[in-house]
């Protein structure tokens, strides 16, 4: 039987190894989902190299989810030049380090939405929410 060289098979599986490796899940879930500004909170299930951690984002980005729209529109988006350690977020304000691209519009009830977390070194996460009626209005 010949032998194959290590060389012709190592490129490819070091490569697969590194795409998985990369890989990972941020979970974004809602502590407060109030008009004007939501605040979320951000945890990692099992960061780079399954390690977890206070997730590193490097970009936030909320957009409109209506029902058979291709391109939701996007609704406020920041990022920073480098990830950065961020626990919580508030809609509308930037955390120290990051830059809106995209300033937060006003949000409004019975509307979805579309929250998207990307951390730079392939961990990601996403929430789908809407906007609560205030506290005595139900």
């Amino acid at each position: 039987m010949p032998r194959v060289p290590v060389a012709a098979v190592a490129p490819a599986s070091l490569t697969f190894l590194l795409l998985v490796a990369c890989s990972y899940v941020v979970r974004v879930t809602a502590d407060d989902l109030s008009a004007p500004a939501p605040r979320f909170s951000i945890h990692s299930v099992g960061g780079p190299l399954g390690v977890a951690s206070l997730p590193r984002l490097k970009e936030v980005l909320v957009s409109s989810a209506p029902a058979g729209i291709a391109s939701p529109a996007i609704l406020w988006r920041i990022s920073a030049t480098h990830p950065i350690q961020v626990e919580h977020l508030t809609y509308g304000v930037a955390p120290p380090g990051f830059t809106a691209n995209t300033p937060a519009v006003p949000l409004s009830q019975n509307t979805t939405y579309n929250l998207v977390v990307s951390t730079g070194d392939g961990g990601n996460g996403s929430l789908r929410f809407g906007i609560e009626a205030p506290k005595g209005n139900q």
